[in-house]
């Protein structure tokens, strides 16, 4: 897919306006200094993500960012402790042993 345009990003859509399979939409506001963004929830282990980012104000007239923003990371592997399975030195699923 090509690049999202900054309203595709606004707009919820991927590249070319085309809703992709796994796109998810939402705003997050932050304190105007903030380092850092809430953590995202329900990742794939060992899989590769694209975060598009448009930043915005409040303000009546409203302040955009005009190029997106792309953010590139990978997923670590699950740990034992919380993939689904009994491993290692577990004694129940996800639980007991030495580590979990």
């Amino acid at each position: 897919l090509p690049a999202p345009t900054v309203q595709n990003v606004m707009d919820g859509h991927a590249g070319g306006g085309a809703n992709a399979g796994g796109v998810v939409h939402g705003t997050t506001q932050l304190a105007w200094a903030a380092a850092s963004a809430p953590p995202f929830h329900g990742l794939t282990p060992l899989a590769d993500y694209a975060v598009f980012l448009v930043a915005h104000d409040l303000s009546p007239v409203q302040n955009r960012q005009t190029a997106v923003t792309t953010v590139f990371f990978s997923t670590p592997e699950a740990p034992p402790c919380d993939n689904g399975l009994l491993d290692g030195n577990e004694t129940g699923v996800d639980c007991g042993g030495g580590t979990c």
